[in-house]
């Protein structure tokens, strides 16, 4: 007996052939009526009719999603960090410079972020870290770190999931109940040795993100909130429709495609809310020397279309090029030198202390080491950045208040509620002193 398919698709049918096994390969996905008859081998003319039609479905090959560039190289037990507006760690920005990561968490290894996060220890989907999404977001690892250890601390993150977000992170603990997002991170590998952060005070995003143990894996960064409130930076400022590439004095370029700085900052914002999308190049590690700045007129740049170049230094701003023609883009790069920094304003560091921490039912006394030489503005933060006291205290005083003690209220004169709270003592726009309390009536 010999058998000939036909494959329902149109082609050839198969050749006659004693095998009822037969393959074909088909160009595209669809549902094919595949056929078969028979013949007899020795009298060919005896032929059968086609036997019953039967469905065969071809779904297409499930597609591969793109792995964005900035994560190609993420692998099992590196660390993700990232700047968001909803983090303890966000808003005193005068505490901390604008370069501080917020939030951070480990990667699974299989498509997952381990958080420390609120209400509870939780997983989120690594592509949720991906813009838009999130614009701010770095990746790190720990320099050296083997299979075991990387294992070990993955499975530590995991052993949390569940369990409550710590809301003491004015310390860090391996034996708490509950864990906040740097905590985490920090007990995971502190569990085979590698400790980000050897004082005993709280663990922040920021001190994981520079610890010299760990090293820049890859980022991407679109929008970095904060920066416009910090004096002491180097901003390249370009008004669309361009593209910028800027090289520092110590040839390190920064562009859309190309983050070879990694002390600098591509954003694209429309910064005067305008609907106009502009370029900024920012380097909070200003360094003295030559800045080359390459313009690049966009494609889709229409030809009467004009653009302006700034540049702003440490908050003093010069203009390149105002409403310079698209079509007069040099072929040359802008050359911007930068001195020695300006001389910061001189303000005696005041160390300030509150006593007694934690703070009980009859309230408390804020000391300062020395005599204040000027006014002073101390200020009192929740654990979410808001601003709940302000107090002057003159120049000359070295406690507030100048007698008796503090209850701690806020500006309606309601009691604080027990928890932790930031206190910094600001003079001239410049931090002199500052401590972390906590209220425990």
């Amino acid at each position: 007996m010999q058998y000939q398919f036909d494959w329902g698709d149109g082609s050839s049918y198969s050749a006659w052939g004693s095998s009822t096994d037969a393959s074909h390969t088909y160009s595209s996905p669809g549902t094919y009526q595949v056929r078969v008859r028979a013949r007899c081998s020795s009298d060919t003319s005896i032929t059968s009719a086609w036997s019953i039609a039967s469905s065969l479905t071809l779904s297409p090959e499930p597609s591969t999603p793109d792995v964005p560039a900035w994560r190609a190289d993420l692998r099992k037990g590196d660390i993700l960090l990232c700047r968001t507006d909803d983090s303890p760690f966000f808003t005193l920005g005068f505490m901390k410079n604008a370069w501080d990561w917020t939030h951070t968490g480990i990667y699974d290894g299989a498509g997952w972020v381990i958080e420390g996060n609120y209400p509870v220890c939780r997983v989120t989907r690594i592509e949720s870290w991906d813009y838009p999404a999130m614009t701010a977001v770095r990746i790190v690892r720990v320099i050296g770190a083997t299979s075991f250890w990387v294992d070990s601390a993955v499975a530590f993150a995991e052993r949390q999931l569940g369990r409550p977000y710590d809301f003491g992170f004015w310390q860090k603990s391996l034996t708490g109940r509950g864990w906040y997002c740097s905590e985490l991170v920090w007990a995971s590998y502190m569990q085979v040795g590698v400790d980000f952060d050897p004082d005993t005070t709280v663990i922040t995003p920021d001190e994981v993100a520079q610890s010299p143990l760990v090293e820049l894996v890859g980022e991407h960064i679109e929008l970095w909130r904060g920066w416009e409130d910090v004096d002491d930076y180097l901003a390249i400022l370009g008004k669309c429709p361009i593209d910028l590439v800027v090289t520092d004095p110590d040839g390190l370029t920064t562009g859309r495609d190309d983050h070879a700085n990694p002390d600098a900052l591509y954003v694209e914002e429309d910064f005067d809310e305008n609907g106009d999308t502009s370029i900024a190049v920012l380097f909070l590690n200003r360094k003295e020397g030559q800045y080359t700045v390459e313009v690049i007129a966009r494609a889709e740049a229409a030809p009467s279309a004009t653009f302006t170049l700034t540049v702003v230094d440490q908050g003093t701003e010069t203009v390149l090029v105002n409403q310079l023609p698209i079509s007069d883009v040099p072929s040359e790069p802008f050359r911007v030198d930068v001195t020695a920094e300006r001389d910061s304003p001189q303000v005696q560091d005041h160390p300030i202390r509150v006593g007694p921490n934690p703070v009980p039912g009859g309230g408390c006394v804020f000391w300062i080491s020395e005599p204040l030489e000027k006014d002073a503005e101390l200020r009192v933060f929740s654990v979410l950045g808001s601003e709940v006291f302000e107090a002057l205290i003159e120049a000359g005083s070295t406690r507030y208040p100048d007698s008796g003690s503090w209850n701690p209220e806020d500006y309606a004169g309601s009691l604080l509620a027990n928890g932790p709270y930031f206190y910094v003592l600001i003079a001239d726009g410049v931090v002199i002193g500052q401590g972390k309390m906590v209220i425990q009536r």
